[in-house]
C-alpha cells in the first residue's frame, strides 16, 4: 500500500476492510432496522470522534453529515 499525499485518517480507514464489516454486520443482523447510515458509516464516525477526543455524543453531530460533500462520510 502507498500511503504518500494521503490524509492520516484514509490510511487507517485503509486497513479496515468493508466486506469483512459488512459480513459481521449481516451476521448479527446489525443493518436490520437500517436505512441510511449503515454499520461501516458509524464506524468511521466512531473512529474520527475519537482521534478528535469527543467526550459526548453531541458533538459528534457535527462530523457527520449525510448530504454534505465535505463531511467525514464522503471519504
Amino acid at each position: 500500500m502507498n500511503f504518500s499525499g494521503q490524509p492520516i485518517f484514509n490510511q487507517l480507514l485503509n486497513f479496515i476492510d468493508k466486506n469483512e464489516i459488512k459480513q459481521i454486520a449481516k451476521k448479527h443482523e446489525a443493518e436490520r432496522y437500517v436505512k441510511k447510515f449503515t454499520t461501516y458509516q458509524h464506524l468511521v464516525v466512531m473512529l474520527y470522534a475519537s482521534i478528535e477526543g469527543c467526550k459526548e455524543l453531541a458533538q459528534n453531530t457535527k462530523f457527520y453529515q449525510l448530504d454534505e460533500p465535505r463531511g467525514i462520510l464522503s471519504v
